[in-house]
């Protein structure tokens, strides 16, 4: 048991950072190109099929884990303003939700929901 529990634990552990690192990427991209990049307006996508270079950056988060993997996840992008200008919040939100790879009673998956918010650089037309 504290073998598994300690996978496990690792398990939850890594894919916190992955998830954490994958949001605030995402959400850095998203405030340099101050647009939500291709994902349509407060929608869940899934993150292994999300269009646009929002989705990628945070696809390439995924990429260095061994513990978290992007079928698992969905994205979400919104922007205070529509469409966004400069110093508009853009909010990226990455949920995550995968099966536990030890078996212990009780705890069946891992479930993370992490957002990152940056400000727009510039405005969209610009």
């Amino acid at each position: 048991t504290l073998i598994f529990g300690g996978v496990a634990a690792i398990q939850a552990i890594g894919a916190h950072y992955t998830v954490n690192q994958a949001a605030r990427v995402a959400a850095h991209q998203a405030a340099l190109r101050s647009s939500t990049g291709g994902l349509d307006y407060d929608r869940d996508y899934a993150l292994e099929n999300a269009p646009g270079p929002i989705a990628e950056a945070a696809r390439l988060a995924f990429a260095g884990s061994v513990f978290a993997e992007p079928q698992y996840a969905t994205i979400r992008a919104r922007c205070a303003t529509n469409p966004c200008r400069r110093y508009s919040d853009i909010t990226i939100t990455i949920g995550y939700r995968a099966e536990v790879w030890t078996p212990i009673p009780g705890l069946q998956e891992i479930r993370v929901n992490r957002s990152a918010t940056r400000a727009a650089e510039q405005d969209a037309n610009d």
